[in-house]
Formats: C-alpha cells, sequence, structure tokens
C-alpha cells in the first residue's frame, strides 16, 4: 500500500448547503455543482490523498452533487431540481 502523503478536509456542511441552494435557485448550473462536489469526490480515488470524510452527510451529498450533470436520455439531465432539493433536505436532516 502506498503512503498516504496529502490530506483533504472536506467543506464545511454550510458550504455545500449553500452550493446546493445555488444549484436549486440558478446560481450555479449542473455542470457547475458537478465540478465543485468533484473536488473531493475524484480526490478520494487518488491512491496519494487521504479525503477525510468526518461528515457522512456531506461525503454523501458531494457523491450526489457530484452527478448533477449527468445526461438525461430524454431530457436535459437526469437529475432536476426536485432531486437537488432532495438533497438539500437530506442534508439539513443529517443524512443523505
Amino acid at each position: 500500500m502506498k503512503s498516504r502523503s496529502e490530506i483533504i478536509e472536506l467543506p464545511e456542511r454550510h458550504e455545500v448547503l449553500s452550493k446546493l441552494t445555488d444549484l436549486i435557485n440558478g446560481a450555479c448550473s449542473p455542470a457547475e455543482a458537478s465540478d465543485w462536489a468533484n473536488r473531493w469526490v475524484l480526490a478520494d480515488h487518488d491512491p496519494i490523498v487521504d479525503v477525510r470524510i468526518d461528515d457522512r452527510a456531506v461525503w454523501d451529498a458531494l457523491m450526489q452533487m457530484s452527478g448533477a450533470d449527468l445526461y438525461g436520455g430524454d431530457r436535459e439531465f437526469l437529475h432536476d431540481h426536485v432531486d437537488y432539493q432532495a438533497w438539500l433536505d437530506q442534508l439539513r436532516n443529517g443524512f443523505a
């Protein structure tokens, strides 16, 4: 096993709540929200990075948000405002 040399902290819960709110309100696009969340999601797959997951609800919200820009087949995106609101509600309630 390779030794881990870089530690990355998750964003604070209030930051993720803010980004989800921006996504719901149209202040950021699904692609922007996905790119933002993917900073941590993709880093977790790097063998020399240790992403500190101290808040499971934040991690789960980041995982969900990382797919905000997934193609939806018969519609522009797989997820929509109903999903974004559910993600926000789950994070507010401490689970995802």
